[in-house]
């Protein structure tokens, strides 16, 4: 596992010369942190070093990074200028800091470049195999984080997902037996998202059902899981499970959202817009404050609109039109089974407004034709708890929707009733009185003293760190 220890080249000069670029100075940097690899590193050390890693990230170029390897006569840099000309085959195993360096740069500028294949084949080397074995180096935890996120991209951005489905189950068993918590939930969302996203829902269910999901780890991984999760629930018709998961994400995020990352809010706007959904499916209403705070979900506003007024042709139209929307925000599959609840709503203001109405009238009303093959008896049947009762003339294809009765005059109502009032009537006695007679300074100053006591307890529901 020993790294050789490497000076660098000669013709790399010293970070800061005039004339050289930013990223010949980012390289240098990353050299120099990368030095003693095998000895153990704090971890504010491998932050910087990442940091560094990123920057370089963005910078780097195809030109740029010929150019620096043109500078060097060191065997391995003049393997990775021919491998980065004509990306075949595998790229050396690097030994030494300086190799691991330039085989780092060259994945980062192969996935810039689209050739994720290549790119992962040598963060493998780096991550998973000998001497190096970064995964398996909990100093190094910062660094791998950031690699191994790249690597996994490079398998979706492939399309490499089912081919190597195995390797990864292998991988995620070896993770857990490292006990490297944070890469295997990594790996374990990972895994879910993909199963849930191509539908191979049954295999979703045993990852779920047989791999524990540390629910110690850090709000982030666990917040993805519980979302991915309630995906899952929501698309096998479980929602009210799904809306409990996804309600649970939401809230494991911290209060200040400001703060958070954008892509962090990004995410927990996708939360959000599936809350609205799941609600909607639910037949319940969302908060109306959240439209207010959160001005991007007004195509979420008008969704709720549409399907709490039963405006079927409308909400068909609207779903039409924001589909490439609506399916980037993986709430696609659940709007296609919303029409049931924009009818059910559609019967419902119908059986409030009419006594006595044709089914020809309905079915006109909210927007179904008979070609639709639409069995309006069924579906009353089923919505028999939302709407008034009815009964059906077959002869004249007649409703008559029966308004219930409410008697006020048992016993036990009007007792009820009673008591409210009296409660209310005390209360109210109890406002008028402090109003007319304020505290006293002494009492006053006792519960000043007896809120001070409360500064000593703890009221956090989660022990997040924010």
């Amino acid at each position: 596992m020993n790294i050789e220890q490497a000076t660098e080249p000669q013709a790399h000069a010293p970070a800061g010369q005039s004339g050289e670029s930013q990223l010949q100075q980012l390289i240098d940097s990353l050299f120099r942190g990368l030095k003693n690899l095998n000895e153990r590193k704090e971890n504010t050390e491998m932050a910087s070093l990442t940091s560094l890693l990123k920057k370089a990230a963005k910078l780097i170029g195809a030109e740029e990074l010929s150019s620096i390897l043109d500078k060097s006569d060191n065997m391995y840099a003049i393997n990775v200028r021919e491998h980065l000309i004509a990306p075949s085959g595998q790229l050396a195993t690097p030994k030494t800091e300086y190799e691991v360096t330039l085989a780092l740069l060259s994945a980062l500028l192969l996935y810039k470049t689209k050739a994720y294949a290549q790119a992962q084949s040598i963060l493998h080397t780096l991550l998973f195999e000998r001497p190096h074995n970064f995964a398996q180096r909990t100093y190094l935890e910062h660094l791998v984080n950031f690699l191994f996120y790249k690597y996994l991209n490079c398998v979706e951005f492939s399309r490499g997902f089912e081919s190597q489905k195995s390797k990864l189950y292998l991988l995620l068993r070896e993770l857990q037996a490292y006990k490297s918590e944070v890469l295997f939930c990594t790996l374990y969302i990972f895994v879910l998202r993909n199963l849930v996203l191509t539908r191979q829902l049954r295999e979703a269910h045993q990852l779920l059902k047989n791999w524990a999901f540390p629910a110690s780890v850090q709000y982030i991984y666990f917040t993805k899981y519980l979302f991915y999760k309630g995906l899952f629930c929501g698309l096998v018709g479980q929602y009210q499970l799904a809306y409990a998961h996804i309600n649970d994400a939401f809230r494991k995020v911290p209060e200040n959202k400001e703060k958070l990352t954008p892509g962090l809010r990004n995410f927990v706007l996708l939360i959000q817009k599936h809350m609205i959904v799941l609600n909607l499916l639910l037949n319940e209403l969302p908060s109306i404050e959240i439209f207010a705070e959160v001005p991007k979900l007004r195509n979420y506003k008008e969704l709720v609109n549409m399907v709490s007024h039963g405006h079927n042709e409308e909400f068909t139209r609207y779903l039409a039109q924001h589909k490439a929307e609506f399916t980037r925000d993986l709430v696609f599959p659940l709007l296609s089974k919303m029409r049931a609840v924009v009818l059910r709503n559609a019967v419902k203001k119908l059986s409030i407004a009419y006594t006595r109405i044709s089914v020809a009238d309905i079915l006109a009303k909210i927007g179904v034709s008979r070609a639709d093959n639409f069995d309006l008896q069924s579906f009353l049947v089923k919505s028999s708890g939302y709407i008034e009762d009815f009964t059906i003339d077959p002869q004249t294809d007649v409703i008559d929707f029966v308004r219930s009765s409410e008697n006020y005059s048992d016993a036990f109502i009007r007792d009820t009733l009673t008591r409210r009032i009296e409660h209310l009537s005390a209360l109210e006695e109890q406002v008028v009185k402090s109003l007319k007679y304020p505290e006293n300074a002494g009492e006053s100053k006792d519960k000043v003293d007896d809120d001070d006591d409360a500064d000593d307890l703890d009221f956090s529901f989660d022990d997040l760190e924010l």
